[in-house]
């Protein structure tokens, strides 16, 4: 697949305000400090409650991603294809996938898939894509999100799930739940005031209305951050372009 994007993010100048300089503990382990946040009122809820929606369908392709002892969040990309974070990177042959960790859906419902490779990584986007093993997490069995390129607008409605803590799946689908700027083509980094928490990392930041990612949650910085889905894939067009072909770009 080939695609044409008009402008080049300046990345660098954007690392001044990531995750390098800001600093991520690694995934989620009980015990482990408090580095995203619940802003205002709890809008967390349990995935169940939307069950049989089209936005319950946009988060079948989220994971849990187990570390050995810690965890993450993560999300479907292409065939057998995941992106999490950078700072949940342990070592690929202890890592694994876990769909459909829901409240209601049986150990023997869901999947689990170890890493076979780590395609492509970046600590100051704090991104990682990796390779699963398995014909179990292919296209029939688990969809996978576009990434969205368009410009994330302030005040943007927007929806977050993962797995708080640990936790079987949840999703911040409030009103509350938004941009809280606009961005530039210098910039790669977003501000959103979902509610998060540790275990969130690696969380898809949904465009509900598209059906699309258009940043991946990475931590909190007086505000709740996260990488814009276009710097990641200007890095990948820059350095992984034959595994860029493998996913889907929704741009203007």
């Amino acid at each position: 697949m080939k695609i044409k994007i008009p402008f080049a993010v300046v990345i660098g100048l954007s690392y001044l305000f990531g995750p390098s300089l800001l600093g991520s503990p690694g995934p989620y382990r009980p015990g482990s400090p408090e580095v995203r946040k619940i802003i205002g009122k709890n809008n967390l809820e349990p995935i169940e409650t939307i069950f049989g929606t089209e936005l319950y369908e946009l988060t079948r392709p989220i994971a849990r991603i187990e570390v050995g002892d810690g965890n993450c969040t993560g999300f479907a990309i292409g065939k057998n294809l995941v992106m999490t974070n950078h700072h949940c990177l342990t070592r690929c042959e202890i890592m694994k996938a876990r769909f459909y960790f829901e409240k209601g859906i049986e150990p023997a419902q869901q999947i689990l898939a170890p890493c076979e490779k780590i395609e492509a990584k970046d600590k100051n986007l704090d991104f990682i894509i990796m390779r699963l093993k398995g014909e179990g997490t292919d296209s029939d069995s688990i969809p996978f999100l576009p990434l969205d390129i368009r410009r994330p607008m302030k005040d943007q409605l927007l929806a977050v799930a993962g797995h708080p803590m640990a936790r079987a799946k949840e999703i911040d689908r409030s009103r509350d739940c938004k941009f809280l700027f606009s961005l530039n083509d210098s910039q790669a980094f977003v501000t959103h005031s979902c509610d998060t928490e540790s275990g969130n990392s690696g969380s898809p930041i949904l465009d509900p209305q598209e059906r699309s990612v258009i940043a991946i949650h990475w931590g909190y910085s007086e505000s709740n951050r996260g990488t814009w889905m276009r710097a990641i894939v200007e890095y990948l067009k820059k350095f992984h372009p034959t595994l860029l072909s493998e996913l889907i770009i929704l741009q203007d």
